[in-house]
């Protein structure tokens, strides 16, 4: 597969989040021992395997001649599909060194989602969880994805949503959430996976928010809550 150079697509306010994102994280960073990398992955997969056919549309015998990409992030490649073969695991994140790694057979590339290298219909399934509020344009990152997948391909997302009624609070909280340069109704956030060049195929349960620090609490008091789809390409929109 042809590899093109990443670049990493930046504004000012993106920058801000990765500056936020950075001091949050970086003091926790370490290389985990093969019995820690061993707990994580068991325990990544005993949350989240089982559900892995239902959300990608894909059984995990047939995931052995898949190319698997993952942006903003490592869940699955690194962690879910541990041990489990595929063709191809990618993960791509712009802070990709502050993850804590537990896979042998991943390939980790240090990039934002505006830019990703890879050649066109290169992926057969994306996983973009809790990411696409992060970017710094996120129509972008869809388009790009959109451009990997193909025609044939699969997308899983999923972004915190805010109610209707919250909307006209996101220019105070894009001052004070610093690592989330947007922010999203469901309506709104629909609306940019189906302008990206997707049809969504199926949706899941939307899932409560979890976590008991301030931050968790306020988007509790502002019904903030977590959407997730699986996609799929809109043929009659070439991009």
């Amino acid at each position: 597969m042809a590899m093109q150079r990443n670049t990493l697509k930046t504004n000012e306010r993106w920058l801000r989040a990765q500056k936020e994102e950075r001091e949050q994280r970086a003091p926790g960073v370490r290389r985990l021992s093969r019995a820690e990398k061993a707990e994580l992955v068991m325990r990544y997969q005993a949350a989240h395997l089982e559900d892995l056919p239902d959300k990608a549309s894909v059984c995990l015998d047939n995931l052995k001649g898949m190319r698997v990409l993952e942006i903003g992030g490592v869940l699955y490649v690194d962690r879910v599909l541990a041990g489990v073969q595929t063709k191809l695991k990618i993960a791509l994140d712009p802070v990709i060194e502050l993850w804590e790694k537990a896979s042998e057979d991943c390939e980790y590339i240090r990039g934002t989602g505006e830019y990703v290298p890879l050649t066109r219909d290169s992926v057969d399934l994306c996983w973009c969880l809790n990411t696409i509020d992060h970017t710094a344009y996120p129509l972008a990152v869809l388009q790009e994805i959109r451009r990997v997948l193909g025609s044939h391909g699969h997308l899983v997302i999923s972004c915190n949503v805010f109610p209707i009624w919250a909307r006209p609070l996101f220019p105070l909280f894009n001052k004070f959430d610093a690592p989330h340069p947007h922010h999203f109704t469901e309506s709104s956030f629909i609306k940019l996976i189906l302008s990206s060049g997707f049809n969504i195929e199926a949706s899941f349960s939307p899932q409560k928010t979890k976590g008991r620090n301030w931050k968790t609490l306020l988007g509790k008091v502002f019904g903030v809550r977590v959407v997730e789809f699986r996609c799929t390409a809109n043929t009659r929109i070439d991009l």
